[in-house]
C-alpha cells in the first residue's frame, strides 16, 4: 500500500440468468472392498490330509536369515483335549497321518504357549545339536503346566547316548515335569527339501 494508491476490489462475478440450470455432479459412494479375505496360495498345503484348524497358536518371525535355526512342527495328536498335548516334530519328515505342519520357533514359546495348559510334549527326531538343545531349554522354561516330556532320540554310540541324556536332564525346567527319553535304533532318513 503506497501513498495515494487506493486498493481496488476485484470485479463482481457475472450475473447468471435465471433460465440457466446449474449442472449437478452426482457422487457415487464407492463400496470399499475387504482386503482381508482368504485367498488360495498355490503350492502351500498340497500334501497330506486336510484338517480343520481351530486356532492359530503360532507366529514365526525370522530376524536374521543368515543364522541357522531349527524349525519344528506343532500338531494336534488326536486327543479330545487339544490344548493339553503338544507334538513337536522335525519339519523335514512326514508324520504317519500325512497331516499338515506349521512351523514354530522355540523363542516364541513364552508368547505363544506361556499360559497354555500343555501337559504333555512329545519331541521326535531329536539328535542333540546345540540349536536343538537351546530351543528345548526354552520350551521347558516357558511351558509352566508341563507334566511329561517324551523325547525320541537318534544316537549311534553309547557316548552320544550318555551326552544327550545328561544334557537333557541338566536342562532347567519351570515345572516339575517328568522326562522320558527313548533311544531309537536307526534314524529315519530325512528328506532334502
Amino acid at each position: 500500500m503506497g501513498v495515494g494508491v487506493v486498493d481496488a476490489l476485484p470485479p463482481p462475478p457475472p450475473i447468471i440468468p435465471p433460465i440457466v440450470e446449474p449442472v449437478r455432479v452426482k457422487t457415487e459412494v464407492v463400496e470399499k472392498k475387504n482386503l482381508r479375505v482368504p485367498i488360495a496360495r498355490l503350492g502351500f498345503g498340497l500334501k497330506g490330509q486336510k484338517i480343520p484348524l481351530l486356532t492359530n497358536h503360532f507366529k514365526v518371525n525370522v530376524a536374521n536369515l543368515h543364522e541357522s535355526f531349527h524349525q519344528y512342527s506343532v500338531r494336534d495328536n488326536g486327543n479330545k483335549s487339544t490344548d493339553e498335548s503338544l507334538d513337536v516334530e522335525d519339519d523335514k519328515t512326514t508324520d504317519e497321518k500325512g497331516g499338515e505342519k506349521g512351523p514354530v520357533q522355540a523363542d516364541n514359546a513364552e508368547r505363544e504357549y506361556g499360559f497354555s495348559p500343555v501337559k504333555v510334549m512329545k519331541i521326535t527326531e531329536y539328535v542333540g545339536e546345540v540349536g536343538e538343545l537351546e530351543q528345548m531349554k526354552l520350551f521347558l522354561e516357558k511351558l509352566t503346566f508341563l507334566e511329561l516330556v517324551k523325547v525320541s532320540v537318534y544316537a549311534i554310540t553309547d557316548k552320544e547316548k550318555a551326552r544327550i541324556t545328561s544334557d537333557l536332564l541338566m536342562l532347567p525346567r519351570l515345572s516339575m515335569c517328568k522326562l522320558h527319553i527313548k533311544f531309537c535304533e536307526k534314524a529315519i532318513p530325512k528328506l532334502n527339501t
